[in-house]
């Protein structure tokens, strides 16, 4: 009886030791990672390893204006880290519209582009106090009328975010993608793919699109590929960084990159990446 009792009590320690499972009576607003902090005296963004990427950037800010003049710009939402991280972050207030700090990329192009797109970065994404879920990179469509007035339509392809919990799944990050043909005016169908339970350091993540085929890496792992031949012709671009989208989440949260590239020519990815 004493064995079986011995038995019985390790499988109760090591089975309830999953860390991304929701905690058991434990308030989830004590379990978060500390953000670091915007220190004035540390250089710019653009006086770092990221001023190639910020040639070919714009910077939304919480207030929703962008901005094209990122030589001499930082801020609380946009800095570098003492570890010279370039850092989102926001601090949103209840009750109040979707806010975003993020890089948008100035290039358009299409999925069909033979040399391909890609998306190239090692981040931390942090977990954060009493926020439920937050964006960290998109591939956007850009809403124009062209010359015989057709309508490029202005939301992701898809999105790479962070979930407190959803579908049984605590501390996991997303890829949520658009799969309905482009339109403003049908519903959207979107699929749900688990990332798997977010790293609790940095990280590789990346999205290579190229010839129609979309596909989503994450620590140098194909975790999905996607025929998006459907979005085609709309031109797209990047955004990065950090977007919290529900009404009622408040607090703070933020991303960090200690790498982080927009490539254009598949012939560079290999060097990029190391595969």
């Amino acid at each position: 009886m004493r064995t079986l009792f011995t038995l019985f009590s390790l499988v109760l320690l090591f089975g309830g030791c999953n860390i991304k499972h929701p905690p058991k009576d434990v308030d989830l607003d004590t379990l978060f990672d500390t953000v670091p902090a915007f220190d004035a005296n540390n250089p710019v963004p653009y006086d770092s390893t990221f001023q190639t990427l910020l040639d070919k950037s714009s910077y939304l800010a919480p207030d929703g204006n962008t901005s094209d003049s990122l030589h001499d710009f930082s801020s609380e939402n946009f800095y570098l880290d003492d570890e010279n991280k370039l850092t989102f972050a926001l601090n949103k207030t209840p009750a109040s519209p979707r806010t975003a700090s993020m890089l948008l990329q100035k290039q358009t192009w299409q999925t069909k582009d033979s040399e391909g797109n890609f998306y190239l970065s090692q981040v931390r994404c942090y977990k954060p106090k009493k926020i439920d879920a937050y964006t960290w990179m998109e591939v956007h469509g850009l809403k124009k009328l062209d010359d015989n007035q057709s309508i490029y339509y202005n939301y992701p392809l898809v999105k790479l975010v962070w979930k407190r919990n959803f579908n049984n799944l605590y501390d996991h990050i997303w890829a949520i993608m658009t799969k309905s043909t482009p339109s403003e005016s049908e519903p959207k169908i979107y699929e749900y793919i688990d990332l798997g339970p977010r790293p609790d350091y940095i990280f590789p993540a990346e999205v290579h699109i190229r010839d129609n085929i979309l596909e989503v890496k994450i620590n140098y792992s194909t975790m999905t590929t996607q025929n998006v031949s459907y979005w085609e012709d709309v031109p797209s671009y990047f955004k990065v960084g950090i977007s919290i989208e529900d009404y009622n989440d408040e607090g703070v949260a933020a991303t960090a990159f200690s790498e982080l590239n927009f490539e254009d020519n598949a012939s560079n990815v290999s060097d990029i990446t190391h595969f």
